[in-house]
């Protein structure tokens, strides 16, 4: 996996971002020779195919570009998928009978992004997006006595944070007082600490601002990312220090071997290497909670996959060939989960784990 040559030129390269920007030049391109004009890059999408036997990706590229014309499907399939196929990170690119391009994947590229996490955080947040040097200008109150305008506040200040790391010019500028008014911020912060309160606002709309509750946005549950991440935290670190008492120590990234058995495994391995683009889709929308929906949602995976596999009282973090790789994943989710965490300026040591 951390090997020399063209396999680590891979790991450290976004291959999904760059597949993405091939996708939307060559039809472009192919467009421009039809004497077509459209933007496709806005309508078209590229995500994981429902059954995994079509591929690791699909994109519905060439429906927008021919509609239902079979025989301008095939035309535009042969000239996009030869470009597409000299990225290195991609192994097939096949067109199916519904009109979608399904992408599969070298054998071994979600491990590498995976390993990516732990060796070089920044590069693996490098999105390679078009975007970089973009300016997004944000509008705040000149106070915060309510959750609304909170909100709004703390918002811009994480948005232009990370604005830092992605290259965009983030600036924030006062305005007037907001005519809606939401729950007082002292009283909220009062009954649950002021970083609580920051993240149940900031992971949900403005209308839970408005109707705050201080019992929901400290609920110990799954369905609270007060609550979630910092637990998923604390139960990845209480799994990895047990195993890591029973073995020799914590796995080479060499020891991770070529993949995952389970389907929830290969879910939570792609899904975590999505977080360049919501990172992104966060300055997009000018809205940080992209962030926190796409963190809570990895929890959600987490504890599934603990339901299902049992690694507190099974071999699963340690049995032969795969426990390695295991342990690789718990360690990309936790990585994620602390450097999102980071990111909202919510200190996992003051939280009631």
């Amino acid at each position: 996996m951390l090997q020399t040559g063209t396999e680590t030129r891979l790991m450290v390269e976004n291959g999904v971002a760059t597949i993405r920007e091939t996708l939307v030049e060559t039809a472009q391109k192919w467009l421009e020779q039809q004497d077509l004009k459209d933007d496709v890059g806005k309508d078209m999408t590229l995500r994981a195919p429902k059954e995994e036997r079509w591929g690791d990706l699909c994109t519905n590229l060439i429906l927008l570009l021919c509609q239902e014309d079979k025989s301008m499907q095939e035309q535009a399939f042969q000239e996009i998928s030869v470009a597409v196929k000299l990225l290195p990170a991609v192994q097939d690119v096949t067109l199916s009978d519904s009109g979608y391009l399904n992408i599969r994947l070298v054998e071994d590229y979600w491990l590498d992004r995976l390993a990516l996490i732990l060796t070089d955080f920044k590069a693996f947040s490098a999105a390679r997006s078009v975007s970089e040097g973009q300016k997004l200008v944000l509008t705040v109150p000149p106070e915060t006595r309510d959750l609304v305008s909170a909100r709004q506040v703390w918002n811009a200040q994480i948005l232009q944070k990370l604005g830092i790391r992605l290259g965009w010019d983030v600036q924030i500028e006062e305005g007037e007082i907001l005519e809606q008014r939401g729950f007082y911020t002292e009283t909220a912060i009062s009954k649950c600490t002021e970083q609580a309160a920051r993240m149940a606002v900031l992971s949900n709309g403005s209308d839970f601002s408005i109707n705050f509750s201080p019992v929901l946005a400290v609920d110990r549950s799954y369905d609270n990312p007060v609550f979630s991440l910092p637990y998923a935290h604390a139960r990845i670190q209480s799994l990895l220090e047990r195993v890591t008492l029973q073995t020799d120590g914590e796995p080479s990234l060499l020891e991770a071997g070529s993949g995952f058995d389970f389907p929830i495994e290969q879910k939570i391995a792609r899904f975590i290497c999505e977080w360049p683009e919501r990172l992104e889709q966060c300055l997009r929308n000018a809205d940080i909670i992209h962030l926190t929906s796409f963190l809570h949602e990895v929890t959600l995976l987490f504890f599934r996959l603990v339901d299902q596999m049992r690694p507190q009282s099974s071999d699963y973090l340690t049995e032969d060939g795969r426990g390695a790789a295991r342990q690789l994943l718990f360690r990309a989710i936790d990585k994620l989960i602390c450097e999102g965490l980071a990111l909202l300026e919510f200190d996992i040591a003051e939280e009631f784990i």
